[in-house]
């Protein structure tokens, strides 16, 4: 077989059929010969074609994953948008509802629901248009319209944000009318998107700037804000579908790449420029767009009849917020901190408990965190899905600090699964309820927490003043072992009359301010209060045993002079220490 193959290969190659290469070719190892190379090359060919299939696959398993969580994301987005915004209309339709039945005003709850039915609307008509620019199934019906008019009822939408945030706002056009042609409802959408994005990443006394300028042929819009930038990475994915720079702020991901696209229908472009800020500069983002100034690149079918109409609703304008009929409210016993980043549904709920509680508001979870550190509010709403710190977060930092456990914190949350109802009572939260709510639910869940705070502060009251140990309490948390700490300190250093308020709040590592505000809120009392509760408790049972006389039990439990001990005691007890001493 081996002298037939060499046999065969000798015709092929003329050149090399003398004998002696013959001899050398059936002399030759069979892993030499030119078919064995051609089996190497096809092997290699094959293990590099699987390893480059492998790595490609790898990549594509990569960017769908990446694809399907930026549309999970997404839509985790839009289903706390929609119930939040649900809360805002049932919530309020409820009030009015009970409010009518007592025959009072309804109109400043109708306007939280019909305010927030307008936003519902637009939430619901982008995710319709998105569909639509998916599909190619829009249609432009385009006229002539004066952009500067256009443009400044949309800033006109924001009039009432940038007084709330201080933010500067310019219009640098034309003194004339800008005539362009173009589809008003979309480019509506597309100004209102751009303008937004400006004002949301502007910070507080920002600036936010924009530009009308003409040429010869083309109208150029740029919208710039000193906001902190955005890399080049980001700036590279900014019009990608479900792609968001920056999570922390509002937002779906869709506004700038549907914006994009409307604006490359009308043969249009939309691009971004930015640069990072510094410790020395703010940074600064803009957004232009370029657009011709005639109609002869739109198709005869896209261009309609004209009419008069220069500007139509605005998509999302922003409503002023409903102002209470009471502006300067009592002062109230009880605070309450609402954190929670959407500004409408906070001053709802401000004004659902305006009566019962003084309010402290907080935008997003860190803020939060600092109201309740410096205030110990009496209890605590807050909405888990929050840029920078969310509610679960918060919760669990707020139950593990001492100085802050004892707060009552109710979790609203668009989150219904019954995994991520058990997630958040597993944080330390002590209720949960889910958006939208019914406010009557709301109070009556707040009330309950504000009864049991109080019970439990009458029963640490109690424990105090009649020597009941925390130990034997009813509740076994950390607050116990805080009280039952505090007076173990005391009980070490009852004789020390110099033991006051600054030594026992360094003992148990916490500021004077801190550990008043702790106590008083557990048990109603001052910590010299607290502190006088605990000596006179120990002094009674000093009494009780017979042992010392009122002199030396004075000087036990650490006072100095023992008729003013002895007017403490009476005050405290009803009976002079003489008389506890007979009794024995």
């Amino acid at each position: 077989m081996k002298t037939l193959l060499v046999f065969f290969r000798a015709l092929l190659v003329p050149a090399f059929t003398s004998s002696e290469y013959l001899t050398q070719a059936q002399m030759a190892p069979g892993w030499k010969t030119w078919y064995a190379y051609l089996g190497y090359l096809l092997l290699t060919a094959m293990v590099i074609f699987a390893v480059t299939r492998f790595f490609w696959l790898q990549s594509s398993f990569r960017k769908e994953n990446a694809l399907n969580q930026a549309k999970l994301d997404f839509f985790t987005n839009i289903s706390h948008e929609i119930r939040t915004h649900l809360s805002l209309i049932i919530g309020p339709l409820e009030k009015a509802s009970q409010q009518a039945k007592e025959g009072k005003n309804v109109d400043h709850y109708l306007g939280y629901a019909r305010s927030n039915s307008d936003r519902l609307m637009l939430l619901v008509n982008e995710l319709l248009d998105f569909r639509k620019i998916q599909s190619g199934s829009v249609r432009l019906q385009v006229q002539e319209y004066d952009v500067v008019k256009v443009i400044q009822n949309v800033i006109a939408a924001f009039e009432h944000s940038a007084i709330e945030r201080d933010i500067q706002t310019s219009l640098l056009c034309p003194d004339e009318p800008v005539m362009l042609w173009f589809d008003l409802g979309q480019m509506q959408k597309v100004f209102y998107n751009l303008i937004s994005n400006a004002y949301k990443f502007s910070p507080e006394r920002g600036k936010v700037t924009v530009r009308i300028a003409e040429f010869s042929n083309e109208v150029l819009f740029t919208i710039e804000d000193n906001g902190k930038g955005i890399s080049e990475e980001h700036l590279r994915k900014l019009f990608t579908y479900y792609y968001q720079a920056d999570s922390e702020k509002p937002g779906y991901g869709l506004g700038l790449a549907l914006s994009k696209s409307i604006v490359e229908q009308h043969r249009g472009y939309l691009t971004a420029e930015s640069r990072l800020a510094t410790k020395f500069s703010h940074g600064s983002t803009t957004l232009s767009i370029r657009m011709l100034r005639e109609n002869r690149h739109f198709a005869p079918d896209q261009i309609a009849v004209k009419s008069n109409e220069y500007f139509g609703s605005i998509p999302g304008a922003t409503q002023a917020v409903p102002v209470s009929d009471d502006p300067f409210p009592e002062k109230q016993a009880n605070t309450m901190l609402i954190i929670e980043d959407n500004d409408q549904l906070r001053v709802f709920i401000k004004e659902l408990f305006r009566h019962e509680f003084n309010t402290l508001e907080g935008e997003n979870g860190l803020q939060g965190l600092e109201l309740a550190n410096e205030h110990l509010p009496d209890v605590i709403l807050s909405d888990v899905m929050m840029p920078g710190m969310n509610g679960l977060e918060l919760c669990s930092r707020l139950k593990k600090n001492i100085a802050t456990s004892h707060i009552p914190i109710v979790l609203l949350t668009a989150r219904t699964q019954n995994k991520q109802i058990v997630e958040g009572l597993a944080s330390g939260a002590d209720d949960y309820l889910v958006k939208p709510f019914d406010p009557r639910i709301l109070e009556l869940k707040v009330a309950n927490l504000i009864r049991l705070r109080n019970e439990l502060k009458e029963f640490y009251r109690e424990s105090v003043t009649s020597d009941q140990h925390t130990a034997n309490s009813i509740a076994q948390d950390v607050n116990d072992a805080f009280i039952g700490k505090l007076r173990a300190l005391l009980i070490e250093n009852i004789s020390d009359p110099k033991f006051g308020v600054n030594e026992l709040a360094f003992k148990v590592g916490m500021s004077v301010s801190a550990l008043y505000r702790k106590l008083k809120s557990l048990t109603g009392m001052t910590v010299n209060d607290f502190t006088k509760a605990i000596r006179l408790s120990e002094a009674k049972k000093l009494l009780e045993s017979g042992v010392y006389n009122v002199g030396e039990v004075a000087t036990i439990v650490g006072f100095e002079d023992s008729r003013h001990f002895s007017k403490e005691f009476a005050k405290a007890f009803g009976k002079k220490p003489n008389e506890i001493k007979k009794q024995s």
